[in-house]
Order: C-alpha cells, then structure tokens, then sequence
C-alpha cells in the first residue's frame, strides 16, 4: 500500500497550524490546571464489556487480560490462541488510507514462538516495541516484558528451547538512535519451510505507563509526545521504503504491523490512535469550520478508540495517554523537533547460538535481566530526555 502522512504546512486554505497548536495547548493547559483530562471518562467501553479469554498461561498478568472471545485471531497456523487483536485497513474510521495493524502483550518465554510465527502469517516487516526500560522483566504474573529475540535473557533456556521450534529467530543487526533518547532499532531474520523475511522492531523505551494526570503538560510529558511522533514517522518511512525494496515477499496490502507494550493496551492502542489521526489530519483540518478544530479533533478520538475497544479492552487506558495525543498533534502541527531518526550500529549478526559479550550488552540495555526492575514514580527517573 502507498501512503505517507501528510504534510502539516500544506492545507492552507483550512484550518491553519497555527491554530491546531494554539488549540492544543489551550486544551493542556485547562487540563493541567484542573490535574485532569476530563472528557477522556466519557468515552464509551471504558470496562471490559464482553467475555474474555483467560489463561493464566499464555496470557499476562495472572491469565486476566485476554482478548475478547469474539475478536480471536484464529488464522495462524500451529497457534491455536493468542493474546492479539487484528485492526485491518479500513477497519478505524476516517477517510484516509490505514495500515493494518495487530495489537498484542509482549511475549512471555511461553509464547515467543507463537508470536513469531503470527509475525509470519501475517507478512509483519514492522514490530513496534513500547515496553519501558523500567518495566519489571519476566513472564510470571506481576512481570511486564521479556525480550523476545536473541540474544535471550540468561537463565531461560531459551537457546536450547528455540532450536524445537517451527520458525528459526536470529538477530542481524542492532542500532542506536543519535538523536532520540530511548530508542533502538533491531533487524531479524525469520527462516521457516527454506523461505526467509526480515523483520525490523523498534523499541522505544522511555514511554511510561501509567503516567499521572498531573504530570500532564510538564517538560517530560511533552517530549515524550514528540517522540512518539516521530517514532510513528520513523516506522511509516520504514514501511514505505520495505514495500519498495522487498518485491518478493507477499503482497504488501497483507502486511501487518505488531504493536505491543506489556498488556497491549494502553500505550499500544495510543500509538494506533495517535497513527490515524495523523494520517486523517488534513481532512481534520479541511472538516466543518463552524466547529472548533479541537471539538472536531475529540469527536474523531472518541470514534478511533470506541472502534478500538470493540475489538479489544482498555485500548488508551488512561487519562494522561488520551492527553498525550493532543501533545503529539501538538508538536506535529508546530513542526518543533520533528526530524528523522539517524542510527549508529552497536552489533552485528547474532544468531540463536551466540552467547558473546555483545549479547550480554545489548540484554542489559534495556534491563532484560534484571527482573526487580519497576516503574520509577520520579518523574526524571521516567523520561531521561536530557541528552535529546
């Protein structure tokens, strides 16, 4: 599929930037003032509405947090459940070309091969990792993220376990963002039936969750909005240039992109929320001026993430990620530290196999081995942007 988001200085004769940004930061500054994002409860399908799959095995946090019975992906061969949600194009509403989207947990050791092999079912070239650095490591109940490619966390197994498995995994390169705090970029290489792909993920791993109302608006808030627009910006480059170079894959209209944090909820559907109103930006702006841009801006939110949450619960599930999409249009409209992402290279090919220094560097960066990592209240502590 072709598309790319559109250029935010290019609508003049609608509403214009300078009054997107004007709106936008009005609307922070009521809800900073007040230490509420007031209109985020009366969005509908706030609870869970329908019944749920629970297994305390596959799924995380004690089994409690599966997907609704009647939104399963049951087309993955060999994978008779998974804790995901599929969002196809057209699906969100909008008059705007969509990606397709799959919003999922991040894996635990008992289902890395089950996500890699919906990785492959569904032609993904895009992994977005939103777990935070500060996230606790594991699969037991109380944990939030594993690092599910190689190298492995120590003291898994997972070397030994991933040689039974139906797809091969290996880790071709790792980078570095120069110029954006937090995030990584890593290229695997997926081999099943003497066919391979190669899939990219990037982890940005600065993006709290739950973050307090009443940080809303202060210095980190707003970086932390910026970055996820330009994360966004980074992957749909990403897509577009895959879609040219890589010809004999499937058909890219199959491609799907993963997004997951730690339950695939909150900060997941936020971005994909905060992807559709960027892609429907522009017919936003050139929409009914007799209605504040802001006022048209919220009805569309409601609509993205009501559709969201007919598929899946506690799609945006705070107050402080509705108020970070307001940031992040913000800073999209204004333009102000919007560029694209430079990358160093930290490490070469590593297999299923290595077990090299570099492997115990690259594990440590974010954490994946210590499992009394835990989500930091200090606000410092929580957005380390100083260098940015």
């Amino acid at each position: 599929m072709s598309m790319a988001v559109v250029d935010a200085r290019n609508n003049s004769t609608h509403t214009s930037d300078d009054t997107v940004v004007e709106e936008m930061n009005s609307k922070l500054l009521e809800w900073q003032a007040c230490k509420t994002a007031k209109e985020y409860f009366d969005i509908p399908y706030r609870n869970p509405f329908k019944k749920q799959v629970k297994h305390p095995v596959l799924n995380r946090f004690g089994g409690s947090m599966g997907p609704y019975e009647d939104c399963l992906m049951e087309d993955i061969p060999g994978v008779r459940y998974i804790n995901a949600t599929e969002y196809p194009a057209g699906y969100l509403p909008g008059d705007s070309n969509e990606f397709n989207y799959i919003a999922t947990m991040c894996p635990k050791l008992e289902t890395f091969e089950h996500f890699w092999l919906m990785a492959w079912a569904k032609n993904t070239k895009i992994i977005v990792n939103l777990t935070n650095a500060n996230d606790r490591v594991g699969s037991k109940p109380s944990d939030k993220k594993e690092r599910y490619w190689p190298p492995y966390r120590e003291g898994t197994n997972m070397m030994e376990h991933c040689k039974c498995w139906r797809i091969q995994v290996d880790t071709m390169q790792e980078e570095e963002a120069q110029d954006f705090n937090g995030l990584w970029k890593s290229v695997i290489r997926l081999c099943k039936e003497n066919e391979e792909r190669y899939v990219t993920i990037y982890s940005y791993i600065y993006w709290v969750d739950f973050g307090r109302a009443k940080e809303i608006n202060r210095p980190g808030f707003r970086q932390n909005a910026r970055n996820i627009v330009r994360l966004i910006l980074e992957v749909e480059k990403a897509v577009l240039s895959s879609n040219n170079n890589n010809k004999t894959q499937q058909s890219d209209d199959d491609s799907y992109i993963i997004v997951h944090c730690s339950a695939g909820v909150g900060r997941t559907g936020t971005y994909i929320t905060m992807a559709r109103i960027l892609h429907e930006y522009a017919v936003l702006k050139s929409s009914d001026q007799c209605i504040k841009f802001c006022d048209r801006l919220q009805t569309f939110i409601f609509q993205v993430i009501q559709h969201l949450r007919i598929k899946r619960l506690w799609m945006v599930k705070t107050e402080f990620e509705y108020a970070t999409l307001f940031a992040s249009l913000c800073s999209y409209a204004d333009q102000s530290g919007i560029k694209p992402v430079t990358w160093k290279s930290i490490s070469a090919s590593h297999d299923s196999n290595d077990n090299s220094n570099t492997n115990e560097m690259l594990i440590e960066r974010d954490g994946s081995n210590n499992r009394n990592n835990v989500n930091n209240d200090d606000d410092v502590a929580q957005y380390d942007f100083e260098n940015d």
